[in-house]
């Protein structure tokens, strides 16, 4: 199928969509995963565990958090916005922070399931790629390996319409509004909603508690089946649309000080900023009072879930990661720096990294407790949203597609035959305060268009800008330990550092617009 065919598809299912759900009420979509009734465990590779023998791997929880920045975030922010639960989870486990790979949510989701950067899985842009068959995702790993897989996600655009992510999920669930399309692809429809007020376009995109609630359905649904004598190890992704724009916290989680009148209509007037709309500093104060309210408010619903671990007896036995998928920038830089997708500032590219596994597990060595997490530590190498796949397949033992041992037919082999390796490095050693063996680690991104791409190593910082419209064209140098907000360029200081991080930002575009799989940490 061409790409006009592709998109005229699309828009089909989108309006299709509309057509049905109306301005219907907020409710939860469980869309097709694969049909349990019809398709029996052992087909599937996924044959339970029966109480009573020894279970050497972990279930895995896996939390992303969309438009989550980490200096917003309690362990690692200077704001002060309180996250008890995000605070205790670092406490008990190990924190840091990871580069995302494009900051938009489906682009760094993909590299998050894949371990793969964007050349590779192939999914760039929102709606209009999707991620290639022949690239395997954690879910189809960890079904193979004989795991339950569950997705609880509350965006509408993770349809395999949109993604090609949904692929071996014994259970998935959408929790949206069933209303088809953000305001970009459908903008009479959604500035109507917008309009009628900002709670009605936070319906749209799912809300903190009601997800909660999905997955503590599924959490209890899944200890009946462990107690009926199936003691299978599961992988839950869960998925918090909060605390994306328009900021629209509820009660209790509020600012005192009301969001600008000129701001108050949602999606439709935040985007009035880009458009020559300049908040007064008051203004952005409230509105980052408002973000920051969202992010306390996804922080105490995630605070559910992690005390239902507790009672099902779970926690020291689940390896649990959280994250964000992208930051969000508030105008740091220029009127065009505003939300995300448009910068590969810190703001928008640095994202909070929690892994949290009490009880330690296999690891690759086969030896009990070789990758366990030790509580407290605080890892400040740099690390990169792909890099999550490789190391939590490590924590639970598995092999990591193209190393050594790996199965061949990990990727969708009906469609391909074929698989590709992952890219990214696991950083296990780094969670229980270990030292790593190898080259100094990096982080490489973009932007959908390009226009900026970025590598960071060490405590350096190169942005190359190829904007000939802003009369952006070069590179600026950055030292994040002295200057974490990006406000001096160090190019003229430091040339060596800049050519070195040059050539290595030019390898890694090279291999994107080849297509070809960027393994550095093996060069």
């Amino acid at each position: 199928m061409n790409q006009k065919a592709r998109q005229t598809r699309r828009a089909a299912s989108i309006g299709a969509a509309t057509a049905l759900g109306g301005l219907g009420m907020v409710g939860r979509s469980a869309l097709a995963g694969p049909d349990e009734s019809t398709t029996d465990e052992a087909s599937r590779g996924t044959a339970p565990l029966v109480v009573g023998q020894q279970r050497r791997q972990p279930n895995v929880l896996l939390v992303t958090i969309d438009t989550l920045r980490t200096d917003h975030v309690g362990p690692g922010g200077a704001r002060g916005v309180e996250t008890p639960v995000l605070d205790k989870l670092a406490a008990q486990g190990a924190y840091g922070a990871a580069y995302v790979q494009l900051p938009q949510t489906l682009p760094n989701h993909a590299s998050i399931l894949t371990g793969t950067y964007i050349q590779t899985h192939g999914l760039r842009t929102t709606l209009w790629d999707q991620a290639r068959p022949q690239v395997p995702t954690l879910d189809q790993i960890f079904r193979r390996a004989g795991y339950r897989t569950a997705g609880i996600v509350s965006w509408y655009s993770f349809d395999n319409e949109f993604t090609n992510l949904v692929r071996a999920w014994d259970h998935w669930e959408q929790v949206v509004m069933r209303l088809g399309a953000p305001e970009r692809v459908m903008p009479d429809e959604t500035r109507a909603l917008f309009r009628a007020g900002t709670d009605m376009g936070k319906a749209l995109d799912g809300d903190a508690r009601t997800t909660t609630e999905a997955a503590l359905g599924w959490l209890d649904a899944n200890a009946l089946r462990r107690d009926a004598g199936v003691a299978q190890p599961w992988f839950f992704w869960l998925h918090y649309r909060d605390p994306h724009y328009p900021f629209t916290p509820p009660p209790g989680f509020r600012p005192t000080a009301p969001v600008p009148a000129a701001l108050d209509g949602g999606h439709e007037s935040l985007g009035k900023i880009t458009g020559g709309y300049a908040p007064t500093p008051g203004e952005l104060a409230a509105i980052l009072a408002a973000y920051d309210g969202e992010i306390a408010y996804t922080d105490a619903q995630l605070g559910r879930v992690m005390e239902k671990l507790d009672t099902l007896g779970l926690a020291q036995d689940t390896v649990v990661v959280v994250t964000g998928d992208h930051g969000e920038s508030f105008l740091e830089h220029g009127p065009w720096d505003w939300l995300h997708g448009h910068s590969v500032y810190e703001g928008s590219v640095r994202v909070p990294l929690i892994v949290r596994y009490p009880a330690g597990g296999t690891g690759t060595s086969g030896q009990a407790g070789a990758a366990m997490t030790k509580p407290g530590v605080r890892f400040t190498e740099v690390v990169q949203s792909a890099d999550i796949a490789p190391t939590v397949l490590e924590l639970c033992g598995l092999a990591v597609p193209g190393t050594a041992g790996t199965a061949a037919a990990v990727g969708n082999t009906a469609t391909t035959g074929t698989t590709e390796a992952m890219e990214a490095r696991s950083f296990a050693r780094l969670l229980a305060g270990q030292e790593e063996v190898g080259p100094e680690r990096a982080a490489w991104g973009t932007i959908f268009d390009d226009s900026q791409s970025y590598v960071v190593q060490g405590e350096w910082k190169l942005i190359r800008w190829n904007d000939p419209a802003r009369s952006r064209v070069g590179n600026e140098l950055y030292h994040l330990a002295s200057d974490p907000r990006e406000t001096y360029d160090y190019r003229r200081e430091v040339p060596d550092v800049a050519a070195r991080l040059s050539a290595q930002l030019e390898g890694w575009l090279a291999a994107k617009d080849s297509g070809r799989p960027w393994r550095y940490w093996e060069r």
